[in-house]
C-alpha cells in the first residue's frame, strides 16, 4: 500500500483504495484506507523532536472538514511545544474508542465472518446517545438507559450491548482514559430475565465454532459428535434431533421436516438444511442403512441420548449445554440484524400475537434458508 497526495476531497474519501492518503496541505491530515469498510483518520506531526502519529477516529463518524480541523488542532500544540496526545486522550469518544476495539477484535474474528457487521450494527442501533461523547464521560446511568428498554424484549441482544460497551470501557481503563467500567453495576441492578435465576448456559457463538472444534477431534461416537453438530447448525431441539429419521430427510431438496408429533408446539417444523449440515447427513448415512434413525447411539437400535450429549459438554469444560445452542444462535441472529419473525420461526416457536398470526401464516421458509446458511458459515468454517 504505496503513499498517495493530493488535496482529499468528500467524494475521494468514500472511494479511495486501500494505502495512506496524504491530504495535500492539511497539517499531517492522513486518510488510512486497509479494508473496503475500514477508514481512518490519523494526524503525523513532530512533536518536541520525535514522529508521532495519533488516530483521529473513523471516516464513518469524522467528516473530512472535522479531521482537518483536529490536524489543524494538533499541528498548532506540536508547534507550541504541547503534545497533542494530551489533548486527543480528553477528548476521544466513545464512537472513536469502539472503532480501535474494533480494529484491535478484528485480528482475531475469522475473515470473512459476521461478527464485525453484528459489533457496529449494535453500536448504530443501541449506542447511539454516548458514541459522541467523551468516553472518559460514560456513567452507569447513560448505560443503564440504553440496555433497560431492550432487557426484557431482546435480552440476547441487550447482553451483547452491555459486553461490548464494558469492552470499549475496559480498553479505555487500559489507555488511562478512565478508572472504571460500569456494566457489572448496570448488569446486577437489571431485573432477572422472566423472573427466573436459572438459564441454559449458551456458548457465545463467537467461540462456536471453536467448541464444535473440540468435540469433532474428541473421543466422543460418531453418532453423538454428528448429532451434536447437525444440532449447532440447525438451532433445533436436541429431542427433535435425537429422534431424526431418514423419512424426515429430503436431501434434494435440501430440507428436513419434523413432524408435529415430535415438537414442542406439536406443529410441524420444516427446517432447511445448510451445506454443512447435508455434509453432517451425508457422513451419518455412510454410518448406517440409510432407514430408522439417523444418529445413532451406544445401542446401534437406539438414538443418542440426552445424557450423553450433555455429558460431552461437561467432560470438554465446554461453557454451555446442548440446549443453550439454540441461545447462541438467537443471539448471533439479534446482532445481525435478522427479522424477530425470521429468527422466531427458524427456533420453531409458535407467534403469540394472535393479530400478528392472523399475517403470518407463512413459515418463510426461503428467508430462513438463506439465514440458515450464513449461520452455518459462521459456525462451521
Amino acid at each position: 500500500m504505496g503513499r498517495k497526495n493530493r488535496r482529499l476531497t468528500v467524494a475521494y474519501v468514500k472511494t479511495a483504495g486501500p494505502g495512506r492518503h496524504y491530504d495535500a496541505g492539511g497539517h499531517g491530515l492522513i486518510l488510512r484506507v486497509t479494508l473496503p469498510r475500514s477508514r481512518r483518520w490519523t494526524w503525523r506531526g513532530t512533536v518536541r523532536g520525535r514522529t508521532v502519529e495519533l488516530g483521529l477516529g473513523s471516516a464513518t463518524y469524522v467528516s473530512l472538514r472535522e479531521a482537518r480541523e483536529r490536524a489543524y488542532e494538533y499541528r498548532r500544540l506540536s508547534l507550541s511545544g504541547i503534545d497533542p496526545r494530551v489533548h486527543a486522550r480528553a477528548s476521544l469518544t466513545f464512537g472513536e474508542a469502539f472503532e480501535r476495539v474494533v480494529e484491535i477484535q478484528r485480528r482475531s474474528w475469522k475473515k470473512g465472518s459476521s461478527t464485525e457487521n453484528g459489533w457496529r450494527h449494535t453500536a448504530r442501533a443501541y449506542m447511539g446517545p454516548i458514541l459522541d461523547r467523551p468516553v472518559g464521560d460514560v456513567e452507569a446511568t447513560d448505560v443503564l438507559q440504553l440496555v433497560l428498554p431492550i432487557w426484557s424484549e431482546k435480552h440476547a441482544t441487550a447482553d451483547s450491548v452491555l459486553r461490548r460497551i464494558s469492552t470499549v470501557l475496559k480498553w479505555a481503563i487500559a489507555e488511562g482514559l478512565r478508572s472504571d467500567d460500569p456494566c457489572p453495576a448496570v448488569r446486577a441492578a437489571l431485573p432477572r430475565q422472566n423472573g427466573r435465576s436459572k438459564h441454559h448456559r449458551s456458548i457465545p457463538h463467537t467461540e462456536l465454532s471453536r467448541a464444535l472444534e473440540r468435540i469433532e477431534n474428541g473421543q466422543a461416537l460418531p453418532g453423538t459428535r454428528l448429532a451434536v453438530r447437525f444440532l449447532a447448525l440447525t438451532a433445533t431441539r436436541s429431542g427433535e434431533v435425537r429422534g431424526t429419521t431418514w423419512a424426515e430427510i429430503d436431501l434434494a431438496g435440501r430440507l428436513w421436516t419434523v413432524p408435529g408429533s415430535r415438537t414442542k408446539t406439536r406443529r410441524k417444523h420444516r427446517v432447511p438444511l445448510s451445506r454443512q449440515a447435508i455434509r453432517v447427513l451425508e457422513e451419518a448415512r455412510s454410518l448406517s442403512d440409510g432407514h430408522g434413525l439417523v444418529f445413532r447411539g451406544q445401542d446401534p437400535c437406539g438414538p443418542v441420548s440426552r445424557t450423553t450429549m450433555s455429558k460431552l459438554f461437561r467432560v470438554l469444560g465446554l461453557p454451555g449445554t446442548p440446549h443453550g445452542l439454540r441461545a447462541s444462535f438467537r443471539s448471533w441472529a439479534a446482532e445481525i440484524g435478522v427479522r424477530r419473525e425470521v429468527a422466531e420461526r427458524a427456533l420453531g416457536h409458535v407467534v403469540r400475537n394472535q393479530v400478528e398470526a392472523a399475517y403470518q401464516r407463512s413459515d418463510l421458509l426461503e428467508q430462513r434458508r438463506q439465514v440458515m446458511q450464513a449461520w452455518a458459515d459462521h459456525v462451521a468454517n
